[in-house]
């Protein structure tokens, strides 16, 4: 019975060690979301001042249960840090024991691999904690880190009361060497080493207490963990031995030498029955075993003792073994689990000689979820998107988290790349359907890369790095769409990694340039307005778009400064035009802001700001906002839109129609015109859906009051089409290509030429 007791104790100091190593894994996971993530890293490298704001709030320490979070560079330096305090919940300063950093060599800092966290235990002089860090790296983990973020947890005594509820255990820590350490644990404190495990000691007849060394992360002695727990199986044994004497003795008197033997069969063969059993179980070491119950006395008692602390023991391990291969938010499996079933999926792939895709899904703009609305709410919806990608799946199929917005699929047994393609298209339609969380109805998109198995790839780490290259392309061309791996194409994480280094120097180098193309009414065939794009000189590669960069530079963050050198930029130009060149006549400009910088808390500012520099007046400023990003949050979209309207500055809902706002909303924003998206116009004569699409947008918005303008208009027929159904600003290459800013004041200065030689004014 002592012996019993004594490994029980062991069992229970072990599941508070446990425990304490699912907070570190927890706490691991997390940090390896934070520096997996590419806007962290241009944060390290100075190129995200914005980071700070739109990450590290209150709200970022709470739901994850920790009290600081620190960034540090290659050297051990803290770049930046936040901190909370947990009991009280409010801020606090990161402790004082930290706030130089780190030595250059320490795990914390100087990392295995771009994907091997450390985790452990640190005494500070504030008492101790839980600490865990991650290199910081690219979304991918190819780039070299350049940094690492720490994450730590005081083991305050809420904290321990909390692990005691959590194990069902009374527990302590003790700083080894500390004050005020109970008498019990000074003087095992002389015996526990880190060569010891658990030590057992009866602190009466009562109680027993469980004591081991907790050692830190750097394999020094750190903590005494005790637990003490009441000595039922001791009190059992002990009514277990005196009933057996009593009926012993009794059987003596009464009958002799047959009650005698009736005992021994009935009494001490069950214990060597119950002995034995336990022995077996204790070599099996199989927690599903259980010892046999006879009968409702003390030693049926006992035996269903020791089948509940098995049961425990059963469904601790199951807790545990669950944790290890499943995501904590989203309950799917983890990446560790994925590789595994990748490798044995292509082994059978090999015998069968069958095909195999996978899929590799980022969702577009997660990040505005999480600003906007909180982490939980982003969580829940990490959640029904892991329900919904079930539901668009195969039992054989396979879906799993990577991390943060990241997901993949494996998809066994595909004959073809159609297959794969019919997968994708409909987990993009599945997601993209409204999700109502909290009250709020979100919208969002998903792009996703397939690569498949054998012809892009033979091994695991093959084909998920043409996956990957897949997703950067959709991504690339604009995201809310899927991408088929090109074998021998553009679509590499180095080249990702080349583009990224070329916008760095393209920044430096001021190699933007702002191209304009002119909205015509077709009316008057007069330049009503203009609209400034982005365009890039690249030194090889020669004039791109923005559609072939503007993925990456919102991917690095540096979609704020370079937005705002255009803003400013365009306004300069178009305040010269209009004393140069307009002779007074209101041509307006229109500028795009993307998702990422509307919903900056300084958007409103930041058009104020460009307005005041350049002297443009604000009723000749029109900000264009996609139909998407508004619907992000139609509440504090409209309020910032308000603010635009007051100062004077038109609003525009860009690519309309392909968003999913209703007529209520339309009927609540403060805008001015519909822009409607030019992959209607394109198909408006082919196409019967297109054509009752965009006669339904011009009939909305004359009904609203609004002006239309159509871009992307390249035909006649596309231009008569429009005419008849009421739409007379247009924009398109039937009219003007974007130009530069030179070639568009000879367009300009010609209009006015033929206003002031027929005698007339812009208002006539």
């Amino acid at each position: 019975f002592v012996r019993l007791e004594e490994e029980t104790v062991r069992e229970d100091v072990g599941r508070v060690g446990n425990a304490l190593d699912g907070d570190l894994e927890a706490m691991s996971s997390t940090a390896m979301d934070w520096g997996g993530w590419d806007e962290t890293r241009s944060f390290l490298l100075g190129e995200n001042p914005a980071y700070v704001e739109e990450n590290l709030g209150e709200s970022t320490l709470p739901p994850l249960r920790l009290n600081f979070m620190i960034f540090v560079d290659t050297s051990g330096r803290i770049f930046d840090a936040i901190g909370w305090d947990l009991e009280r919940g409010r801020p606090a300063p990161i402790p004082e024991s930290l706030k130089e950093g780190f030595p250059p060599d320490s795990p914390l800092v100087k990392h295995r691999g771009p994907e091997e966290p450390s985790r452990g235990l640190l005494v500070l002089p504030e008492g101790p904690v839980l600490i865990a860090s991650a290199p910081v790296t690219s979304n991918d983990h190819t780039a070299p880190p350049c940094g690492a973020v720490v994450l730590g947890r005081f083991l305050t005594r809420t904290q321990i009361e909390a692990l005691s509820e959590r194990t069902r255990l009374s527990l302590g820590l003790y700083v080894l060497g500390g004050k005020d350490l109970p008498a019990d644990v000074q003087q095992v404190a002389r015996e526990l080493s880190p060569q010891s495990g658990v030590l057992v000691r009866p602190l009466d007849s009562k109680e027993i207490a469980g004591y081991t060394l907790l050692q830190d992360m750097y394999g020094e002695p750190g903590l005494i963990l005790r637990i003490t727990k009441p000595r039922q199986i001791y009190a059992q044994g002990q009514a277990t031995v005196l009933y057996s004497v009593m009926v012993l003795a009794l059987g003596i008197l009464a009958v002799g030498s047959m009650n005698f033997l009736l005992l021994g069969r009935v009494v001490l063969s069950r214990l060597a029955r119950l002995k034995t059993d336990i022995e077996e179980i204790e070599q099996k070491g199989d927690p599903t075993a259980r010892v046999a119950v006879d009968g409702r006395d003390e030693l049926a008692a006992l035996a269903m003792s020791v089948n509940n602390m098995l049961d425990a023991l059963e469904k601790a391990e199951a807790v545990i073994r669950y944790q290890a291969s499943h995501d904590a938010v989203t309950g799917l499996p983890n990446r560790r689990v994925f590789e595994r079933r990748l490798r044995d999926t292509l082994a059978q792939a090999r015998d069968a000689g069958t095909g195999v895709a996978l899929l590799a899904l980022d969702l577009d703009h997660f990040k505005m979820v999480n600003d906007t609305y909180g982490h939980a709410v982003g969580d829940r919806l990490l959640r029904e998107i892991a329900v919904r990608l079930g539901e668009s799946l195969r039992e054989s199929d396979l879906a799993c988290r990577i991390g943060g917005d990241e997901f993949a699929v494996l998809l066994p047994n595909i004959k073809k790349a159609k297959a794969a393609k019919r997968v994708a298209a409909r987990m993009m339609e599945v997601l993209s359907r409204p999700f109502l969380l909290d009250g709020h109805e979100i919208t969002i998109t998903a792009s996703i890369g397939v690569s498949l198995y054998p012809l892009d790839g033979d091994d695991p780490t093959r084909l998920l790095q043409q996956a990957d290259a897949a997703l950067y392309e959709a991504k690339r061309r604009g995201r809310s769409r899927w991408h088929l791996y090109a074998p021998g194409g553009k679509d590499s994480a180095h080249g990702k990694l080349v583009l990224q280094a070329e916008l760095h120097h393209a920044l430096k180098e001021r190699q933007f340039l702002v191209y304009y193309q002119p909205q015509v009414n077709v009316e008057t065939g007069r330049v009503v307005a203009v609209e400034a794009l982005l365009r890039w000189q690249h030194p090889t590669r020669g004039l791109l778009p923005a559609n072939k960069f503007i993925a990456t530079v919102e991917e690095m963050g540096l979609i704020e400064p370079l937005g705002e050198w255009m803003l400013e930029t365009a306004c300069a130009q178009a305040l010269k035009w209009h004393q140069e060149q307009t002779g007074g006549a209101p041509v307006r400009l229109a500028v795009n802001l993307s998702g990422r910088e509307f919903n900056l808390e300084r958007a409103v500012n930041r058009v104020s700001d460009a307005l005041d520099k350049t002297g443009l007046p604000p009723e000749l400023l029109e900000v264009e906002i996609s139909e998407q990003t508004l619907m992000w949050n139609v509440e504090r979209g409209i309020a910032k839109m308000h603010e635009l309207r007051e100062q004077g500055v038109g609003v525009t809902v860009d690519d309309f129609g392909v968003g999913s706002s209703s007529l209520i909303h339309l009927k609540l924003l403060p805008v001015g015109a519909l822009k409607i998206d030019r992959s209607f116009i394109r198909d408006v004569a082919r196409q019967e859906t297109s054509k009752v699409i965009v006669e339904a947008v011009i009939a909305m918005a004359k009904a609203l009051h609004l002006r239309i303008i159509a871009e992307g208009v390249e035909t006649e027929e596309q231009r008569k089409f429009l005419m008849e159904r009421g739409c007379v600003e247009m924009q398109g290459h039937l009219f003007a290509p974007p130009m530069p800013a030179e070639e568009l004041e000879k367009v300009l200065a010609e209009q006015l030429h033929l206003l002031r030689a027929a005698g007339r004014t812009f208002d006539t």
